[in-house]
């Protein structure tokens, strides 16, 4: 991974490039360096649900260990998918455009019998929805993975709101990080098992 990019400016000029993500700057760039951190030689395999317009795709891509796969789920009830792909699609960057409760056995396929390091769940934001990708893809992480829900603090998003509180009351998981921004204050939760 470029050690560049964990210096603010070097990221911010990275981000601003197209196309440009929806979270905001310092709750992607406090997401990007904890990752970072939790998975200093990469992270194997990635599977991001609710993709939209791709912009969170190079920034999963300057996470991914040499060896790791992006795995990116998305309805395209947006209509974006197809571009997405026609820019994104290569041997490491692999795209389920279905429904993300109907693309589970597509994703165990690219998976290929591995696990991923990350989940972030970004689709659907009523509860019912983002409860039953949680329930669906929590399998598919490792051990030493980590969860992610984005929109955690949304006003307009208060099913993932409701998830996010919820899972971190489980008792389920260890440690729970929840990242927000400066300004428009969306939220990141993570959820880590580690030791």
């Amino acid at each position: 991974m470029n050690q560049e990019l964990l210096k603010f400016n070097e990221f911010e000029k990275f981000i601003y490039a197209e196309p440009v993500p929806s979270q905001n700057i310092v709750e992607l760039y406090t997401l990007f360096c904890t990752l970072h951190n939790l998975f200093p030689n990469g992270i194997n395999n990635i599977i991001e649900i609710g993709v939209y317009k791709g912009g969170m795709i190079r920034v999963w891509n300057k996470l991914l260990s040499d060896s790791g796969v992006y795995i990116g789920v998305d309805d395209n009830a947006w209509k974006l998918i197809p571009e997405v792909v026609r820019k994104y699609s290569s041997d490491k960057n692999k795209f389920v455009v279905m429904d993300s409760q109907k693309a589970v056995p597509e994703v165990s396929k690219v998976l290929n019998n591995q696990k991923a390091d990350l989940l972030y769940i970004d689709g659907n934001h009523e509860w019912e929805y983002a409860n039953n990708d949680y329930k669906a893809y929590k399998d598919f992480v490792s051990k030493s993975g980590v969860i992610a829900l984005h929109d955690t603090h949304y006003v307009n998003c208060l099913g993932s709101a409701r998830l996010w509180v919820e899972l971190i009351h489980s008792g389920e998981y260890k440690y729970y990080v929840n990242i927000l921004g400066d300004k428009r204050q969306w939220g990141t939760g993570l959820l880590i098992n580690r030791e």
